[in-house]
């Protein structure tokens, strides 16, 4: 069964629920039916014998009979006998035997070969005249005729329900599961023509299968950007090796096309050192970026004062600043806390004051603010308190229509911001980005040409406990 499609195993369970479903009521039938048609059945003789008192009648001590009486009501046989059971009037049915006592308001049950009969005995009595014993005589063999007969259409009507319970459960099912085979059939074509644009058809519905083409849907469309951001990536790599390749080669033809000078070699195999440098540094960044975010357990998280580590941080790197003449200026409360993981934390804000010392204005400021925001503040993290650092630079400003690309691997808006000979590869912002998202935040960025740029991170200050 474990092989079986599911549009199989409903249709089994369907029709094995409604299987045990049937055969209880058939059980409960056979189990009832007996008891109710008895009480019915001593019901309507009771009230024949009853009702058949009615027809008698008492006058100067004696008992008349009237000439209308009904000696035979509801399908019982009337029959009358005196106070000693002497038969006085009635007939009593083929076969019923006549010696049979009185028994008053006593339902009796009397079977003589094959026939049976259900007896009940009521005594009339009345203080001015002569008791009267009235008898009421039913027939049971055809009621008990007609339960047989029910039961055996019970028992021939339970495989025909079995059978109408497969096939309707494969039908029902068959319909219910078509939405589903039509997903099927769409992500086998798009998986077969490796065609990531195309998107499920959402059914008519808001049902749970519209939720489910809806998620596969995000699913597919977060797939597209991973492949065409891996593509990207794979293009940018290729493109900022091949510029070092490319001047390494050409060095090793110029060295090697004639006989040179040391002077010469030197100089060729001292550029050839700058770029093979160069290549290892992009190596190992690529590595470092790629092991931080395909791990399994990226972020470490712990209660840490975010005060101390970025006046720490400040405080290394102030060295690198003054050999621009920036000065870095910390604003930061006394004591905040947050729920981050130290490491990367350390490397969010090193590269966003690393990126700010490289780019900013020589002779300038580069300002690090660090505050918390309530959870009432509009500029906090769905209500929730939240953590805001800031890193400002007083340098040449980012153009507008590049604001939107500086998260991009392997982007740099070297015009603008005056990128020297140190510059990087453009894979700090990206990292900050990644660092920032992963603990739960976001990373913005403001600029004005000629004023300076402005780097704001918002993360929750606690994690959630839901989370």
């Amino acid at each position: 069964m474990k092989n079986w499609s599911i549009k199989a195993r409903v249709s089994l369970y369907y029709s094995a629920f409604l299987l045990v479903i049937a055969a209880l009521m058939i059980l409960f039938l056979f189990l009832t039916t007996d008891t109710a048609v008895q009480n019915v059945t001593e019901e309507r003789l009771q009230q024949a014998v009853r009702e058949s008192a009615n027809g008698i009648s008492y006058f100067e001590n004696s008992i008349e009979i009237d000439p209308d009486f009904d000696f035979y009501s509801q399908g019982a046989s009337i029959l009358l006998y005196g106070p000693q059971g002497t038969p006085l009037a009635g007939t009593a049915p083929t076969g019923f035997p006549s010696q049979i006592p009185l028994a008053s308001d006593t339902f009796q049950t009397v079977q003589n070969g094959r026939d049976h009969w259900l007896v009940y005995d009521l005594l009339v009595s009345h203080p001015d005249a002569t008791s009267l014993w009235i008898r009421g005589i039913y027939l049971t063999d055809n009621t008990t005729a007609a339960i047989r007969l029910l039961h055996r259409i019970a028992l021939i009507a339970l495989p025909t329900l079995f059978l109408a319970a497969v096939l309707g459960g494969w039908l029902v099912t068959k319909r219910a599961f078509a939405p589903v085979d039509a997903m099927r059939r769409a992500a086998a074509e798009i998986s077969a023509g490796n065609d990531l644009s195309r998107r499920l058809e959402l059914p008519a519905h808001r049902d749970e299968l519209y939720q489910l083409a809806e998620t596969l849907n995000q699913m597919i469309e977060r797939l597209q950007k991973a492949f065409e951001n891996e593509r990207q990536f794979s293009s940018d790599v290729s493109h900022e090796l091949r510029t070092p390749i490319a001047v390494i080669l050409s060095y090793c033809d110029y060295a090697l096309s004639r006989e040179r000078a040391p002077e010469e070699y030197r100089k060729s195999l001292e550029n050839i050192q700058t770029q093979a440098k160069r290549m290892s540094a992009l190596c190992a960044q690529l590595l470092e970026l790629s092991q931080n975010l395909r791990a399994a357990n990226a972020l470490q998280k712990e209660e840490v004062s975010l005060s101390l580590l970025c006046d720490s941080i400040c405080e290394e790197l102030s060295l690198a600043a003054e050999k621009r003449r920036i000065r870095i200026r910390p604003e930061l409360p006394e004591d905040l806390t947050a729920q981050v993981d130290e490491t990367q934390w350390m490397r969010l804000l090193i590269n966003l004051v690393n990126n700010a010392i490289r780019y900013g204005r020589e002779g300038g400021e580069i300002r690090v603010t660090l505050r918390r925001i309530p959870p009432e503040d509009p500029q906090a993290l769905a209500g929730r308190e939240t953590v805001l650092l800031q890193v400002a630079d007083d340098g040449p400003g980012i153009p507008a229509d590049k604001l939107d690309k500086i998260f991009t691997r392997f982007y740099q808006a070297d015009e603008s911001r005056h990128a020297g000979k140190d510059s990087g590869f453009g894979l700090g912002l990206s990292y900050v980005k990644w660092i920032a998202e992963a603990h739960g935040g976001t990373v913005s960025v403001e600029s004005q040409l000629g004023k300076g740029t402005s780097f704001t991170v918002r993360i929750p200050r606690w994690e959630d406990p839901a989370e």
